[in-house]
């Protein structure tokens, strides 16, 4: 009779390439079957990992999926990430599935399944989503990096342009009776001195 397994070989969590089926019907369940027919999955929801699909098709005993190994935390050997790089934003193409599912949640799920996602909105940013996912701690999402918000120029001051020089009169402009956009209200002539030239302006009463 062979021997019995040793404990570390009691789970086994199913890889890509294996004979088994198992990884194959794990893999699409986490990816559209949960999203389609979720009530096919008692207990699971789009957040639950692969090893809690592998676990549920185990316990049903489905598609020879063995007992997965649980998921531990392994020591990091990398330097400490700098400040600067403390955040990252996830984006398509990546190896970490986050990108996908926050930019499924923004797209489809906040939109069919809503309740899934408190405190977020249809209108809420892809930052928003990829911030919920990793304050819930899943899929490996990263705390996204804030949107820069630009700025725009200061406008430019009345101060700032021209004056007429002091005693000169200045023409007065208010809205026109007549349905024209402005009308002046005096007539004057107003020297303006613009770097070392001096100009001399008549502005007439009529509407302008």
């Amino acid at each position: 009779t062979a021997a019995p397994l040793a404990p570390a070989a009691a789970c086994h969590t199913a890889v890509e390439g294996e004979k088994s089926e198992c990884y194959e019907h794990v893999d699409w369940a986490m990816r559209f079957g949960i999203y389609s027919d979720p009530d096919w999955y008692p207990g699971l929801s789009m957040m639950s990992s692969f090893v809690d699909f592998q676990a549920w098709m185990h316990s049903r005993g489905d598609h020879g999926c063995p007992k997965p190994c649980p998921t531990m935390a392994q020591p990091s050997t990398a330097a400490p990430l700098a400040p600067a790089a403390a955040c990252h934003t996830a984006v398509e193409g990546e190896e970490s599935k986050c990108f996908g599912h926050a930019d499924w949640a923004m797209r489809f799920g906040i939109y069919s399944h809503p309740d899934w996602y408190p405190g977020l909105s249809v209108t809420s940013s892809f930052v928003d989503f990829q911030a919920w996912l990793h304050s819930k701690g899943e899929l490996g999402c990263p705390k996204p990096c804030p949107i820069e918000v630009v700025t725009p120029s200061a406008p430019v001051e009345v101060s700032s342009m021209p004056q007429p020089d002091q005693g000169s009169s200045t023409t007065v402009l208010s809205p026109a009776a007549s349905g024209s956009r402005f009308a002046t209200v005096s007539q004057t002539t107003a020297r303006i001195q613009v770097g070392g030239e001096v100009r001399f302006y008549v502005i007439g009463t009529s509407n302008v």
